[in-house]
């Protein structure tokens, strides 16, 4: 539900960024979790970096592909 609008704000590049970090944070929270809530957030925080990633990607890619090769 923000993915778009934060892309639309900030950039694409940005937010293909934070979704990194999203998903880079949500990995080293799983490595270092010490019980199930820990490790759940951890899943948490990955799924909103993946949620993220899936909505704004295909767009940026779309945006940069040459106009000759849109389909």
């Amino acid at each position: 539900m923000f993915a778009g609008p934060l892309s639309d704000r900030i950039g694409r590049k940005p937010t293909i960024i934070i979704s990194d970090i999203l998903f880079t944070s949500g990995a080293a929270v799983m490595t270092g979790s010490w019980n199930i809530p820990v490790l759940m957030i951890g899943r948490l925080i990955t799924g909103l970096g993946i949620g993220i990633a899936s909505m704004v990607v295909p767009v940026y890619i779309s945006e940069i592909c040459p106009v000759e090769l849109r389909g």
